[in-house]
């Protein structure tokens, strides 16, 4: 049984028997009455679902490698403070919440600490993640805590409450092994001598830790985890909290709310309560989460305060709200300190102290909405020190700003504020730390200390027992009109006997006077509301009643809901209706939006409060599995909400009969369309449900109504957002207001040329066809949820710059190329809808397709991983030119254009998702990018290898693949005679890896260090050199080796072979032929004769060279003669060093097997010769510089491909074609005699060369003769080429069934005769030139290619 790796990681057998261990201990130390050694959650009591988060706690999500900061923590200079923190360290050490440094972690950043007084002898610690850099390197997404409105909702005037807490909240939860590197404490400061030399310096958090970012998130989490436990069985009766749609027994269903870890129970009865408090308590102990029992607090109507608010439930009145009278006294306060400043003529305030209290004011006013108005004055105030605002402190139109203006304002949303980035928020004080007061100010401290003069915190009433009745009325202002209309305020008793409103109706019109006519409408549409309503005020019509605006004016709606405006005019309308409310006696509940076109419309929209979208308008069901592509989706019912919502399925008890609930798989999506009466309610229940499961998707869809009671949960749980105006036709003009829609979590439309998001480097907002999205931007896979990355091009850059290799172009002096910063921009950054022409897949997709998890950003490792997966991404992008991205991506955007012009759907193949496995390759691609780093050059060894020797990696990964059993299955081909084609699902064969490996050369570069050629004078100088010091010196085993070296540097110039192939020489073979030609001569008169006798033939001057081994092209080892001149026009001695050759190793007794070999019968290297080619040509630099001149790099010339190349050089000097040369020098071009390869034995080759030999010369005059070609119709001989050697020294060598086309002359097709094509030069009778012979065959195939072959 493996526990853990080599690294010293557990693995999950051993991380289960940890835990365990861990569990047990904790256990032995927990009694009835307190945990005396903290506690561990049971990871295995918890929903199968989540059992590994609650083991291993909830993945930290890193956006940039963690910090690196380790250094020591300060000492403590007051006695009695380091006491204190020393008691309070050392208990959360003995609880097991912090552990010593084991072997198998590298701690890499400290947390540092300090204490904070806590009442006269105590303190509180601080743990501070953000000194270190810890919190700046992580993410941790904002999260949603229920308010008192939550709870109020659940109540009546007959509830009652109870509260209780989580004991050491945080502390109950695992803190996820991927931060550990980076929560070092050092404890050195509180230890005393004795300590710092018997304990450990080092220990780290393994509990989510106070102070760290992702802390409050991944406690709520489990928490809300371990709330569907507690909430057990909905239709258990024997359940406290068990629940229908309304409840089987009549009253009203336990609730549990939980702010962090303050718990609070609301039942309709005191038992029911209690029972429910201490189920709650019960399953979270079963469940290993403390339950801290002294604060448990009794059933009451009228409990202590909770969420920063106070609740009151009196039976014979109803439901109401207050604050605590802690903080009523201390608003009080606040109020009377500023104002007391004020009317002393203070003219700056401090800017600090002011900022604070202002947001204890705002945190206070929650409880008393009426008061949010007179905050007005703190706002401005704080705003003062900034630029672009007025000498009142509002803000200057846009056209005057230079400035941005605050982003807070006390009444901008939340939700907005939340969303908005680093760059767009500016966080401003005035340097000296004051700030003038707005002119408003001391009326609105006046106003609040008026409003603020009882002694004791008012109660707001919430929910009243008494039944009312509903009155209507209207108001709207329109150009230079305005006008309302209302129905009667008189309750009668009508014919039927029933209590209802008079059906009278009053009604007011006007126009708007001069001084109003020029304001906006969005002023005239307010004052017309303000108006009426005060109008109403004055003659008793509001008095104890309920006001609720319905309004078409989103400006006014905002104002009136949020109790505030940024327009100084619109802000003072606000303040008239607020006082009005509290002169009057009336309670402006809500504002809600809706328009006021009319009676009948009116009366159907405030019927429609409690319909959801869906059951208004049934077609919008079928627009919505439309887009969604879900043919059976169906909004989720308000039952539903709270159960198939939050991805529960069903449930059965455990072995301890604890009822567990059992979950859905991934990928699930739910249709949430509440009515938008209870829109908050709904979407309070998703925001649950998305921070439990990130694996669900969520589409919203609510009508435009009272959407300033759930606008801003709305805008927090959905991703992105649009509305739909009245007049579609799945949503038609009878609806009037606008629906929203809102795709949650992970959910953005299928339509990937339509998908939104926001860019990951800067999260600013990105299209599809202007940015790069990942392929599974809006789809799950597997367990993973949709990834939602996308970058902007210039946002999406290499990470690791200097990682990897990157070639700088410069000009022949050394200087840098002037297009190179726009190169490697190209090479490092993306383009414009790339995903649209590529298979893109951002790092974590791909790190969850190749290792099936998520990168750990703390791990330097994984780091490196996701910088070699960005590298590979850019290398396929860099690969398609940008203008040809640009057309595609424009000739996409035209066709989505012509499509919706005539309402066509779109038919483009879809971007993803991808499989959850590596099809294209890029787990090879990586592997090639670390062996680009991490191996040494061979040209350069400072530096890091070539493209063309890291390239080789794929051959290797497609040999693999082929022998394995899947590729061993798709054994199908396309063959021809020559060519055979193979279906292969190779990842390495991939388009995507192919293009990998063109932008990785296009970044890495192609620099080879090819061997040079020498000029043919240099190659005649160093065979001299050689016989010299091979004649001169006393050392016989030194001279044998010369004679072999010279005569291996011979025959490679004469044959045109490569360094290797040299040693195939066959000794035994070219013994037995060695004689044949020896005395050979030229004929007189050779290029004035048009026939040569048959003796003259046999007698030319020649030495047959014989190779015996395997050459490029061929399956095997085979025979090969090939029949040099004795002597070529240059000087090359050939018949001297072959015999000589022949002469030392008969010396050496040896008359058979390879000749070059060692005396020791092994083979020879190429590169042993190396060193004496170079010191030759040296001694040539040295001595004779007209030959071979000192600028010369000697390095560049070896026996490996230095002669075959000088051989080729004299070859196109000599006018030769140049693809004449590939063919002669390259033996896998194949002329297959009738598919086969004739097959001889070496005997067979020399008879069949000599047969060849001519027999017959052409019918050319003397004149234009340059040579013969010697043709034989047997297919399965060899035949010869003889050439006058007119200083060319190049031989080439072939294969039975192998073509050389290098034969300088046209072939008719239909007797074999050779007709010359031309001429250029008159060679003279008394000076014939040496032979040099060529073998060539010639089939059938190559007969008919003959055509324009000639020498110059």
């Amino acid at each position: 049984m493996v526990k853990s790796t080599k690294e010293g990681k557990l693995t999950r057998i051993g991380k289960e028997l940890a835990a365990m261990r861990n569990l047990l201990w904790h256990a032995t130390h927990t009694s009835w009455f307190e945990y005396g050694a903290g506690s561990r959650v049971y990871h295995f009591r918890f929903p199968l679902r989540y059992q590994t988060l609650a083991r291993d706690g909830v993945p930290i999500f890193f956006e940039k490698p963690g910090p690196s900061t380790m250094k020591p923590q300060p000492e403590f200079s007051d006695a009695t403070v380091r006491g204190i923190v020393k008691g309070k360290i050392e208990k959360v050490i003995k609880r097991g919440y912090m552990a010593k440094v084991s072997t198998g972690l590298k701690l890499r950043s400290l947390i540092k600490y300090f204490a904070v007084p806590k009442g006269q002898d105590d303190v509180r610690m601080v743990y501070d993640g953000t000194a270190s850099g810890l919190n700046d390197a992580v993410w941790a997404p904002s999260f949603w805590l229920p308010t008192v409105d939550s709870l109020v909702r659940a109540l009546d005037s007959n509830s009652w409450m109870a509260d209780r807490d989580i004991g050491e909240m945080f502390l109950n939860f695992q803190l996820h092994e991927s931060a550990w590197p980076f929560a070092g404490v050092d404890i050195r400061p509180i230890l005393d001598e004795e300590g710092k030399c018997t304990m450990d310096r080092w220990y780290v958090w393994v509990r989510n830790a106070m102070g760290f970012k992702s802390s409050p998130y991944n406690s709520v989490k489990m928490t809300l985890i371990a709330e569907e436990v507690i909430l057990g069985d909905r239709l258990d009766l024997s359940n406290p909290f068990q629940w229908e749609s309304v409840r089987v027994d009549g009253l009203n269903a336990c609730i549990l709310v939980t702010f962090v870890g303050d718990e609070r129970v609301a039942g309709a009865t005191r038992e029911l309560t209690w029972q429910a408090g201490r189920r709650l308590a019960q399953i979270q102990s079963y469940l290993g989460i403390q339950d801290a029992a002294r604060k448990v607090g009794e059933c009451l109507q009228q409990p202590r305060a909770w969420a920063g608010s106070v609740v009151h439930v009196l039976p014979g009145s109803g439901v109401y709200v207050l604050t605590s009278e802690e903080k009523w006294i201390r608003m009080k306060g606040i109020v009377d300190k500023w104002l007391t400043q004020l009317e002393a003529g203070a003219t700056e305030l401090d800017h600090k102290e002011f900022v604070s209290d202002r947001g204890f004011l705002v945190y206070a006013t929650q409880a008393y909405p009426d008061l949010k108005p007179y905050l007005k004055g703190f706002h401005l105030t704080a705003e003062m020190c900034r630029g672009d605002r007025d000498e009142e402190g509002w803000k200057l139109p846009e056209n005057m700003r230079s400035e941005p203006c605050s982003v807070w304002e006390g009444d901008v949303d939340e939700a907005a504020f939340g969303h908005a980035t680093k760059t767009e928020v500016r966080l401003y004080a005035p340097k000296d730390g004051r700030t003038p007061p707005a002119p408003r100010l001391l009326d609105d401290l006046k106003a609040l200390q008026e409003l603020t003069q009882l002694e004791t915190p008012p109660m707001r009433v919430v929910r009243p027992k008494r039944m009312v009745h509903v009155f209507y009325g209207f108001a709207d202002a329109s150009g230079k009109g305005k006008g309302s209309t209302y129905q009667g305020y008189k309750t009668i008793q009508h014919p039927s006997g029933e209590l209802g409103p008079l059906n009278d109706v009053v009604y007011r019109v006007g126009v708007w006077g001069s001084d109003e006519e020029g304001e906006s409408s969005n002023y005239r549409e307010l004052t017309n509301l303000v108006n009426d309503t005060e109008a109403e005020a004055r003659a008793g019509n509001l008095h104890e009643t309920e006001l609720f605006l319905f309004t078409d004016n989103s400006t006014a709606e905002s104002a009136f809901f949020k109790g505030s405006s940024t327009s100084k005019l619109l802000h003072a309308l606000v303040l008239r209706e607020t006082d009005d409310c509290s002169r009057h006696g009336w309670v402006l509940s809500g504002n809600f939006d809706g328009r006021c076109d009319g009676w009948a419309k009116y009366a159907v929209l405030l019927m429609d409060l409690d319909k959801s979208a869906v059951d208004r308008c049934p077609a919008l069901l079928d627009w919505i599995k439309d887009w969604t592509m879900q043919p059976d989706l169906k909004p989720l019912t308000p039952e539903e909400w709270f159960v198939e919502g939050h991805g529960i399925v069903g449930g059965q008890p455990d072995g301890h009969g604890v009822w567990m609930p059992t979950h859905q798989a991934s990928g699930k999506l739910h249709l949430w369309a509440p009515a938008p009466a209870v829109a908050d309610a709904m979407l309070e229940e998703l925001l649950k449900a998305r921070h439990k499961r990130t694996d669900t998707y969520h589409v919203v869809v609510i009508p435009r109504l009272m959407a300033p009671r759930w606008r801003r949960l709305f805008l927090k749980v959905v991703d992105l957002n649009f509305d739909v105006p009245a007049g579609a036709s799945f949503w038609p003009s009878d609806m009037y207001e606008p629906l929203w829609v809102g795709p949650g979590h992970s959910s953005a439309l299928p339509c990937w040329w339509n998908w939104q998001g926001h860019c990951v480097k800067c999260a600013k907002s990105v299209t599809s066809l202007q940015g790069i999205f990942c392929a599974n931007f809006s789809s799950s896979r597997g367990e993973w949820t949709a990834c939602q990355q996308a970058w902007h091009p210039e946002c999406y850059t290499c990470l690791g710059q200097g990682f990897f290799p990157n070639v700088a172009i410069h000009d022949e002096d050394g200087n840098e190329w002037v297009h190179q910063k726009a190169r490697e921009k190209v090479l490092n950054s993306g383009k414009p809808g790339m995903h649209a022409v590529m298979s893109f897949q951002c790092e974590l997709c791909w790190m969850r397709n190749l290792e099936g998890r998520d990168p750990d950003m703390s791990d330097p490792k994984d780091v490196k991983y996701v910088h070699c997966l960005r590298r590979a991404s850019l290398d396929v992008m860099s690969s398609r030119a940008a203008g040809k991205v640009k057309t595609h991506v424009s000739l996409i955007t035209k066709l989505l254009e012509n499509c919706k012009a005539l309402n066509r759907t779109p038919q483009l193949a879809d971007r993803g998702p991808m499989p959850l496995s590596d099809p294209v390759g890029m787990g090879p691609a990586v592997d090639l990018l670390m062996r680009s780093n991490t191996s040494k050059g061979r040209i350069n060894p400072e530096g890091t290898p070539q493209f063309d020797a890291v390239r080789k990696l794929r051959s290797t990964f497609t040999k693999l693949h082929l022998s394995s059993p899947q590729g061993c299955s798709e054994g199908s081909a396309f063959f021809g005679s020559v060519t055979k084609y193979r279906f292969t699902s190779a990842p390495t064969q991939s388009e995507f890896f192919g293009d990998f490996l063109i932008g990785c050369e296009a970044r890495m570069g192609f620099d080879t260090r090819k061997q040079l050629y020498l000029p043919i004078t240099v190659i005649i100088e160093q065979l001299r050199l050689v016989q010299r010091d091979a004649e001169e010196t006393e050392d016989q085993q030194y001279a044998r080796t010369l004679y072999k070296f010279g005569g291996l540097i011979c025959i490679l110039t004469a044959a045109s072979l490569r360094g290797h192939e040299g040693f195939y020489m066959d000794l035994a073979a070219t013994r037995k032929h060695i004689d044949k030609g020896r005395h050979g001569v030229v004929p007189q008169n050779i290029l004035k004769r048009a026939i040569l006798t048959e003796e003259e033939c046999n007698n030319l001057p020649e030495i047959c060279l014989c190779l015996l081994g395997k050459f490029k092209g061929e399956n095997n080892e085979r025979c090969h003669s090939i029949v040099l001149p004795n002597v070529t026009s240059s000087g090359l001695e050939v018949r001297w060093w072959i015999e000589k050759v022949v002469e030392v190793c008969e010396s050496e007794g040896r008359t058979s097997g390879y000749a070059f070999w060692r005396d020791d019968k092994t083979p020879p290297r190429v590169m042993e010769f190396n060193a004496l080619v170079r010191d030759y040509l040296r001694e040539i630099q040295d001595n004779k510089p007209e030959l071979f001149g000192p600028e010369n790099d000697l390095s560049r010339y070896g026996t490996s491909r230095t002669y075959r190349k000088s051989s080729e050089n004299r070859a196109r000097r000599a006018g030769i074609k140049e693809d004449d040369i590939k063919v002669m020098n390259r033996w896998n071009v194949l002329e297959n005699a009738k598919g086969k390869r004739p097959r001889m034995a070496m005997i067979d080759h020399y008879s069949d060369a000599s047969r060849a030999k001519p027999r017959r010369g052409t019918d050319c005059t003397p004149s234009q003769i340059v040579g013969s070609c010697y043709l034989s119709s047997d297919p399965g001989s060899l035949h010869v080429v003889a050439l006058p050697d007119t200083g060319w020294d190049s031989v080439s060598h072939f294969d039975n069934g192998v073509c050389f086309s290098h034969v300088p002359f046209g072939i008719s097709k239909t007797n074999l005769h050779l007709v010359p094509l031309r001429q250029e030069m008159e060679l003279g009778v008394d000076s014939p030139p040496a032979v040099c012979s060529i073998g060539c065959y010639v089939g059938p195939k190559l007969l008919r290619q003959f055509r324009t072959h000639f020498i110059g």
